[in-house]
């Protein structure tokens, strides 16, 4: 298992990189699962981006 899919498991999700349209599609999908699999259950969002 890689590091982000660890990550996402643990309801860990990381933005590292600039906000494009790709980018923007697949953290609003990671948030939506995740979302989806316990809405109870808290997520972070650790954002490093320029």
């Amino acid at each position: 298992m890689d590091v982000i899919s660890r990550l996402l498991k643990d309801r860990i999700l990381l933005l590292g990189q600039g906000v494009d349209d790709e980018v923007a599609n697949v953290l609003v999908a990671q948030l939506l699962y995740l979302a989806n699999e316990d809405p109870e259950k808290d997520i972070t969002l650790y954002i490093n981006s320029p």
